[in-house]
C-alpha cells in the first residue's frame, strides 16, 4: 500500500514511521456515513465531537479544531479564524467525491506548518483518466442515493468524467437534505431523562415569543439542514514531463441552528430564541502544475497556487428580545506551494519545499429590530479594524534506507508568521490596544525509524516537534459562551509540542493475525488554554446584554498528553474476518495540575464481517455486525474551561455507551455482453456495476452523546442505498 501525504510524495506505507490510517471510500460506503466527519467517526480511531447535527470535530490524540490540521489536494484548509473549542468544517467535504483520505497521527509539522500538533487529516480527491493508448476516449457515470430513517435523510449524488488522449474532465454533484434527528430512547434508569428535548421556542399567532413544550422528546428539532457540494476538475497532460489541473471546489448550506445553544435554560425559561449559522460556504480553486526532471535539482515538482474564499454568519437572539444580532466573517486565503522530491540512489531520496499563505478577515456586525427591521451597530465577533495573516516556510526531509531492515528518515522546518489586527470600535470593551502586530518564528524537526528484525515484524519509532502560533480567532475573539466571555489578550505566544512514539506491527499465522499497538508521549510548553482573565481590572463585563465571567486564551506553560492505540485484525475463516480497535487518551496541565480540555474517553471499534466474492451466489455479498463504544468520561476528568461542555452531560459526567449495527451490501456487475459476473470486492466497481446497501445502526435504540456533544447521536437507524457506475 502506497501513501502520499507523509512527504508529499509517493512511498509505501510500511516505510512511513508515523501512525498512518488510509481510508478508502468505497469500503467506508459500506457503513453509509452522511458526511465527512462520520466517515471519519466511523473507522473507529478518530474521535468526533458535535454541536448540532450539521458539524462534526475531529479529535487526534486529544488534539481538535486548531489544533490539528485540515488538508485538501494539497493545500491547507485551516484558515485565520479557525476557532480553539469545536469546528464544523470539515462537513464542507464532500466524501462521496474522495478517492481517498490519509491520516497522520502525531505532530506534523515538518512537512505542514502550523496547527498540525495533533496530526493531519488530507483528503484527496477524485481526479480524471486519461484515454488509455489503444482508446480516443474514456467516460464513466456515476450516481447514488440513500434514505436514512433517524433524520429523513435524503441523499443523492451524480458524477461524470471524460478524458480524451491529453484533457480529462471530472464533475461531482451531492445534495444533501436532512431533516431533524430522533435519538435513542434507550436510557439509564440513573439518567431518565438525559438528552431529552423539554422545550424549544416558537412564535404566537402574533409573532410574540413562546416556549412551547415537545410532545416527542427524543424528537431534537431544529437539528435538519441541506447542503450541496460541488467538484469540477480538468485536466491536462501537455506532454510526459508536465500536466496541469484546475480544481474547483464548492460547497454550501442552508442555515444550520446550534441545537446545543437552543436547548440552554435560564430560570426554566429558554435562553434562546433563535441561534444559527447563516448559510456557509466555502469556495476553494487551485492550480496545480507537476514538472517531472531528470535535474540535479529535483525529480518531480509540484505547484500548487490557491484561492479559498469562506464565509460565515451567526444570528442570534435571545428569548423575548426584539434585537436579533447578525455577526458576520469573509475570509479569502491566497496560498502558494512548491514542492520538490528528488531521489540520490535506490536507498537515498529527499524532499523539499517552500510555502507562503496570506489570509484577510473581514468581521462585521448588526443588530435588527425584528419587527421594524431597524439595524444599529453591533459588536463583531473578531477586530472590525479587518485583520491579516501570513505564514511563510521552507522545509526539508531526508530518507535513507540503511538497508532491508533499516529506515531512517529526518526533517527540518522553518516557520514565520505575521499578523495585524485592527480595533477601530474599542470603547465598548474599552480595549487597552487598537491594534496588535505580531511576529512568529518557530523552528521544527523529526526524526524517525523504521526496523524490521523480522518479515513478520516492525518497529517504528518517531521524535517530532511540532508548534501552532496564535490565529486571528485566538488573538483577537470577542464572543460569549455559557456563562463566561473571550477577550482578546495581546500577549499570547506560541505553543509547541514535542512528541515521541513507539509502534509495533506484527503479522503471525501466516498473515492470517494481524496486530498493530501505538504509544505516544507529547510535552506542551506555552499551551494555548482558556484561563480566567481580568480586562482593566474587571473579571466581567456586559456582553450582548448580559454580565458575562472574562475569560482569555493563555500560554499555561507546561502540559503532558499521552496515550496508546491498538488495532488487530483476525481472519477467522477465509470469508470471514475479526477486528478491533481501541484508543486510550490522557491529558494534564502539569502547572495547575487539572485536566486538559479536549481529552476524549477510551473509544474504538469492533467489526465481525462475512464477504463472498466467488461461489454459487449471483450477486457478491457482504455481511457485518459491529460495535462503536466509549468509556465514562467522569465530571472530575473534565478540563477546567467550558470548551469539555459538562453541561450537556449529566451531573456526573458522560456516561459510557455503545452501539450495536449491521450492514449488508449486495454488488451485481454487468458485464461488457450484458451477462453477470462477480465483482472481486476488494477492487473498485468500474464500467457497470450496481451496489445495493440495507443497514440498521443503533439496533438497541440506545440514547447516547458522545463526549462534549450538545446534540444526542441518531437512535435506531434504518438506511437504504442504491450506488450505480455505468
Amino acid at each position: 500500500e502506497v501513501v502520499m501525504s507523509a512527504n508529499k510524495t509517493v512511498e509505501k506505507k510500511s516505510d512511513v514511521p508515523l501512525r498512518m490510517e488510509v481510508i478508502d471510500p468505497m469500503e467506508m460506503e459500506f457503513f453509509n456515513p452522511q458526511t465527512a466527519a462520520d466517515m471519519l467517526q466511523k473507522t473507529g480511531n478518530i474521535f468526533v465531537q458535535k454541536s448540532q447535527a450539521g458539524g462534526g470535530s475531529p479529535n487526534l490524540r486529544g488534539f481538535e479544531a486548531n489544533k490539528v490540521l485540515l488538508v485538501v489536494d494539497g493545500v491547507r484548509m485551516n484558515n485565520a479564524i479557525y476557532r480553539s473549542g469545536h469546528l464544523q468544517n470539515v462537513i464542507t467535504i464532500d466524501h462521496a467525491a474522495l478517492e481517498r483520505t490519509e491520516v497522520l497521527f502525531g505532530p506534523g509539522s515538518v512537512i505542514y506548518g502550523s496547527d498540525a500538533m495533533g496530526g493531519v487529516m488530507h483528503f484527496y480527491t477524485k481526479s480524471p483518466e486519461l484515454a488509455k493508448a489503444d482508446t480516443t476516449l474514456v467516460s464513466s457515470i456515476n450516481g447514488a442515493i440513500r434514505y436514512s430513517s433517524a433524520n429523513k435523510e435524503q441523499s443523492t449524488h451524480f458524477g461524470f468524467q471524460v478524458g480524451f488522449k491529453k484533457l480529462g474532465l471530472l464533475t461531482s454533484l451531492t445534495h444533501h437534505d436532512f431533516g431533524d434527528t430522533r435519538m435513542g430512547k434507550v436510557r439509564s434508569s440513573r439518567y431518565p431523562d438525559y438528552g431529552k428535548s423539554m422545550y424549544y421556542a416558537g412564535l404566537t399567532e402574533n409573532g410574540t415569543d413562546t416556549m412551547i413544550s415537545n410532545e416527542d422528546q427524543n424528537l431534537q428539532l431544529n437539528t435538519g439542514y441541506r447542503q450541496v457540494n460541488l467538484l469540477q476538475k480538468v485536466y491536462y497532460k501537455a506532454n510526459q514531463k508536465l500536466d496541469f489541473e484546475l480544481n474547483i471546489q464548492y460547497s454550501s448550506s442552508s442555515i444550520i441552528h446550534r441545537f446545543d445553544k437552543l436547548n440552554d435554560l435560564i430560570n426554566d425559561t429558554v435562553k434562546y430564541a433563535e441561534w444559527y449559522y447563516g448559510p456557509q460556504t466555502r469556495l476553494f480553486s487551485a492550480l496545480t502544475t507537476q514538472i517531472k526532471s531528470n535535474s540535479g535539482m529535483f525529480d518531480n515538482a509540484a505547484i500548487i497556487l490557491a484561492y479559498q474564499k469562506i464565509d460565515e454568519d451567526r444570528i442570534t437572539r435571545k428569548f423575548m428580545d426584539s434585537l436579533k444580532t447578525v455577526r458576520q466573517e469573509d475570509v479569502g486565503v491566497y496560498s502558494l506551494n512548491l514542492d520538490f522530491n528528488k531521489e540520490i540512489d535506490s536507498t537515498k531520496s529527499f524532499v523539499y519545499g517552500i510555502e507562503a499563505v496570506i489570509n484577510e478577515v473581514g468581521s462585521s456586525a448588526y443588530a435588527e429590530n425584528v419587527a421594524s427591521a431597524d439595524r444599529v451597530r453591533a459588536t463583531a465577533r473578531y477586530p472590525d479594524g479587518g485583520s491579516m495573516q501570513q505564514q511563510y516556510a521552507a522545509y526539508f526531509s531526508y530518507k535513507w534506507n540503511v538497508n532491508r531492515k533499516i529506515i531512517w528518515s529526518a526533517g527540518i522546518r522553518y516557520n514565520q508568521i505575521l499578523m495585524n489586527l485592527k480595533f477601530t470600535d474599542t470603547s465598548t470593551y474599552s480595549l487597552p490596544f487598537h491594534e496588535i502586530n505580531v511576529n512568529n518564528n518557530a523552528l521544527n524537526g523529526s526524526v524517525g525509524l523504521v526496523i524490521r528484525p523480522a518479515e513478520n515484524l516492525q518497529f517504528n519509532v518517531v521524535a517530532a516537534s511540532g508548534f501552532r502560533s496564535p490565529n486571528v480567532d485566538d488573538m483577537g475573539k470577542v464572543f460569549a459562551k455559557n456563562e463566561y466571555v473571550t477577550v482578546p489578550n495581546a500577549s499570547l505566544k506560541p505553543e509547541y509540542i514535542y512528541s515521541g512514539e513507539l509502534g509495533i506491527q506484527a503479522n503471525m499465522l501466516d498473515q492470517r493475525f494481524i496486530i498493530n499497538i501505538n504509544g505516544f508521549y507529547s510535552y506542551l510548553t506555552n499551551a494555548i488554554v482558556q484561563r480566567e482573565y481580568e480586562l482593566n481590572g474587571q473579571d466581567s463585563l456586559v456582553y450582548d446584554g448580559e454580565l458575562l465571567k472574562i475569560v482569555a486564551n493563555t500560554n499555561v506553560g507546561q502540559a503532558e498528553v499521552y496515550g496508546v492505540s491498538g488495532e488487530m485484525e483476525l481472519k477467522l475463516l477465509e470469508s470471514i474476518t475479526f477486528k478491533s480497535s481501541l484508543t486510550y487518551t490522557y491529558g494534564e496541565d502539569k502547572i495547575n495540575n487539572v485536566p486538559l480540555s479536549h481529552i476524549p474517553p477510551a473509544f474504538g471499534r469492533t467489526i465481525i464481517s462475512h464477504k463472498v466474492n466467488k461461489g454459487k451466489y449471483l450477486m457478491p455479498l457482504e455481511l457485518s455486525i459491529y460495535s462503536y463504544y466509549a468509556a465514562w468520561k467522569h465530571a472530575s476528568d473534565y478540563g477546567s474551561a467550558s470548551v469539555d461542555n459538562l453541561d450537556e452531560a449529566t451531573a456526573d459526567g458522560a456516561p459510557a455507551w455503545y452501539t450495536l449495527n449491521f450492514s449488508s451490501s449486495y454488488t451485481l456487475k454487468f458485464s461488457n455482453n450484458d451477462g453477470v459476473e462477480l465483482l472481486d470486492f476488494g477492487l473498485q466497481p468500474s464500467k457497470r456495476a450496481v451496489i445495493f446497501q440495507i443497514s440498521v445502526e443503533n439496533i438497541l435504540d440506545q440514547h447516547y452523546k458522545t463526549f462534549s456533544s450538545g446534540v444526542s447521536a441518531p437512535g435506531r437507524n434504518f438506511i437504504l442505498s442504491l450506488n450505480a457506475f455505468f
